[in-house]
């Protein structure tokens, strides 16, 4: 410079700039020719360059600068802690020969898909939800030459089998927070066995699960056998509407609502026909997990959720269509 004087540069620590009030710690005149001592090694540094500290240009030659060190920050943990989860939900499904498919695959893809906010659909550390399928077999008494039984595959109506994970009486032993009952072609052959005592022990099972678990629901035309068992009387309750008045001549003191997709009427939740079930289960999963976890989970599964169950849903004009 022209008066002999070397210009001089402030040079700060990174994060001295996120700190409230910094402190200066010490000073240091180093000289570009490397002449002076340097600061500690390690120590994170930004070079303020065109700002000299005594607000003097810099004019070139050998110069000065003064390093100013301000404490750093303690450095960020990247270690994660512990994420104490909700405990797991158990949604139980009663399954039986005829049952209708979507009733119970589109049942429980909402289930089946939802995660915790902030885990990954692949490699989740914890579920919202856990699904077992149940057998409306009985468990066959115990024969020590025999292996465990398990329970038969369960055929749907024009449609795969499935595999139940329990038997009807394994159920009551199992620590189960939801039970659905599907509906389908089979749900006739249940409540119009001959076998009357049949149709008893089923339904002493369905009313014996309403005081195992925390809701009850069902999908189609199995509020029938709510409505038979007892459950649904005086509460208000969804059933398909193609099959509307058949199933409820099941039950003449149920609060019949022919106009809702899905009825949420507290313990008892009961949706109308075939697709409506998967609304309702959106709808179950956003009740017992969060409305994130469930929306989170619809956009996964690119599925369009129809949220109002007053909503209905406009099909084009169509001509008619001979049937049975």
């Amino acid at each position: 410079m022209a008066d002999g004087r070397s210009p001089r540069f402030a040079v700060y620590p990174l994060r001295a700039f996120t700190a409230a009030q910094p402190q200066r710690s010490q000073r240091f005149l180093v000289s570009l020719a490397g002449d002076a001592p340097l600061p500690p090694a390690g120590q994170p540094v930004c070079l303020l360059i065109g700002f000299p500290i005594d607000g003097s240009p810099h004019e070139g030659g050998r110069a000065d600068l003064a390093i100013e060190r301000f404490p750093t920050m303690p450095a960020a943990s990247h270690s994660t802690p512990a994420t104490a989860f909700p405990r797991t939900q158990r949604i139980g499904i009663l399954v039986f020969p005829q049952f209708e498919p979507l009733d119970v695959w589109g049942f429980i893809e909402a289930f089946s898909i939802a995660r915790f906010i902030g885990t990954s659909y692949a490699d989740a550390p914890a579920l919202p939800f856990e699904i077992v399928l149940i057998s409306n077999e009985c468990r066959p008494a115990a024969n020590g030459a025999s292996p465990t039984p398990v329970p038969a595959p369960v055929a749907s109506f024009n449609g795969p089998r499935v595999a139940p994970d329990l038997f009807r009486d394994e159920a009551l032993e199992q620590p189960l927070d939801l039970l659905m009952i599907p509906g389908g072609q089979g749900v006739g052959t249940l409540l119009m066995d001959p076998d009357t005592a049949t149709v008893q022990a089923l339904l002493q099972w369905v009313q014996a699960m309403d005081q195992h678990v925390a809701v009850v629901t069902s999908v189609c035309t199995g509020a029938a056998i709510l409505a038979r068992s007892g459950l649904l009387d005086g509460r208000p309750a969804a059933t398909n509407h193609q099959a509307f008045g058949w199933v409820a001549g099941f039950g003449p003191a149920v609060l019949w609502d022919n106009v809702s997709r899905w009825v949420d009427a507290g313990k008892y939740v009961t949706s109308a026909g075939v697709s409506a079930g998967t609304d309702m289960a959106w709808h179950l999963v956003a009740r017992l997990a969060g409305r994130a976890v469930a929306e989170t989970a619809a956009l996964a599964a690119e599925y369009d959720w129809h949220r109002d169950p007053a909503q209905p849903i406009f099909y084009p004009q169509q001509a008619a269509v001979p049937s049975s």
